[in-house]
């Protein structure tokens, strides 16, 4: 089994485990302007990694054991991906396995969060149709586990994914459109589709090719969502001084990570 650690940005969630313990919230998680707080009002700082592998052939005994490791690292989260595909092979297995997770994981003081991951075969760089049908049935299933998030759409990108996005590249984020004879979904849409199932946990939305640059007035329509930025040197190429262009300016409006 392999933690791979995210790359940690802006002003909340997944971040290097620190030397104190971390909280593990009460009840439903909601957002207060930039700050994740619990049922009892305290806020939460989320610490954790990526544990990509505990859907490939993962016994009940091994995934307990790589959510006890994580928290004798003192981190209170793990990511997990979920394809469309192995959804739609097996419903009721897939489904199975997340509820099971989802258990586990509260046992252990480990919030878990579940990102939607592109299909291999397709190499999808935004949500299809397909992705409300996914997102229906999963947040149907988990909608009384307030220990989770629901992630909407992993590492989202418009074009080439060079340069700033456009604005209308986030106009296509947010509502979806056609991009090179492809029709896409947007993220309010994902959004929207799980809150019709009853699921009232936090949402994570990330940004185009990782930043927020030029978003402008479309963020989601939902009281509930955290904001993600993803950041590497080598690949973008960003000096640290473009970070608070790229991103960091949504710190101060709501909780990112």
């Amino acid at each position: 089994m392999r933690l791979v650690a995210l790359a940690l940005v802006a002003c909340c969630v997944l971040r290097a485990a620190p030397p104190v313990p971390t909280t593990f919230p009460t009840g439903h998680m909601r957002v207060d302007g930039n700050t994740i707080r619990d049922a009892r009002n305290r806020p939460i700082l989320l610490y954790g990694a990526n544990a990509e592998t505990l859907f490939l052939n993962t016994t009940a005994g091994e995934a307990q054991s790589v959510f006890f490791t994580m928290r004798s690292w003192n981190m209170n989260a793990a990511r997990v991906f979920s394809s469309i595909t192995d959804l739609q092979k097996d419903p009721d297995r897939h489904l199975a396995q997340l509820a099971r997770l989802a258990e586990m994981a509260s046992t252990q003081q480990i919030v878990l969060i579940i990102a939607l991951v592109s299909e291999p075969t397709t190499r999808h760089k935004l949500p299809t149709a397909a992705a409300l049908a996914h997102w229906k049935s999963v947040a149907t299933q988990l909608k009384d586990a307030p220990g989770v998030i629901f992630d909407l759409f992993d590492d989202p990108s418009f074009g080439d994914g060079v340069g700033e996005p456009s604005g209308a590249a986030w106009k296509i984020w947010r509502e979806g459109g056609i991009v090179d004879g492809e029709q896409y979904i947007g993220m309010q849409a994902l959004a929207g589709v799980i809150r019709a199932a009853g699921a009232t946990q936090l949402i994570i939305a990330e940004g185009l090719g990782g930043v927020f640059s030029n978003i402008g007035d479309n963020l989601l329509s939902d009281s509930s969502v955290i904001y993600a930025a993803r950041e590497s040197l080598a690949e973008s190429g960003r000096a640290a001084g473009e970070w608070g262009r790229s991103f960091g300016f949504l710190a101060g409006r709501v909780p990112s990570r």
